[in-house]
């Protein structure tokens, strides 16, 4: 076919003369760099297990983790659940990456029960551009699952690395459990 004609027919050395964010293409009868304008598409990430906070350190909650490359900009958003032991222990969430990125987000977090009650679930929006800069918040809900979404942009500088969602309690030795099926994407 055309296509596998053309890919033996490419020279090698003008391939690795496209710049950044172009890709071969063949137009007419010749090969050239151009603009790739299909994306990359999204990636999508969940948590395979429930995962215990049990302190006030920040961890990276398993599987909302993903790599990232030297001078690359990248979106995300994480939808994540939590359950508390404790009704009077409250928790943390944010985000990590290499240094010298530029990160900018919103965090969004549920502060009122779930209820089947219209217009009975309250939510507090914070807007950051500094890794884990949550305050704690002083209190969740025994037993209950509450809802919380980080949405954002990175711009990583000279350093890959790994960028993660994150999470802490308010208290060392009181559980707070990152839900099973919490996900996330990025591109």
């Amino acid at each position: 076919s055309r296509g596998v004609r053309a890919y033996q027919d490419l020279d090698y050395d003008a391939a690795a003369t496209c710049n950044e964010g172009q890709i071969m293409k063949y137009q007419s009868s010749a090969w050239s760099c151009q603009n790739d304008l299909t994306g990359g598409g999204l990636t999508t990430l969940k948590t395979p297990a429930n995962q215990t906070v049990n302190g006030t350190a920040w961890v990276d909650i398993t599987g909302l983790t993903f790599p990232v490359s030297a001078n690359t900009d990248y979106a995300f958003h994480f939808r994540i659940v939590l359950q508390s032991v404790n009704a009077t222990t409250g928790f943390r969430l944010g985000v990590n990456g290499p240094a010298g990125a530029t990160v900018e987000y919103t965090l969004r977090y549920q502060t009122i029960a779930n209820s089947t009650t219209a217009g009975n679930a309250g939510y507090l929006d914070q807007h950051n551009v500094n890794y884990d800069s949550m305050s704690t918040t002083t209190s969740t809900f025994a037993g209950v699952d509450i809802y919380a979404q980080i949405e954002g942009r990175i711009n990583v500088g000279g350093t890959s690395g790994t960028f993660a969602a994150r999470a802490a309690s308010e208290l060392a030795n009181n559980d707070m459990t990152v839900r099973k099926g919490s996900w996330g994407y990025y591109f």
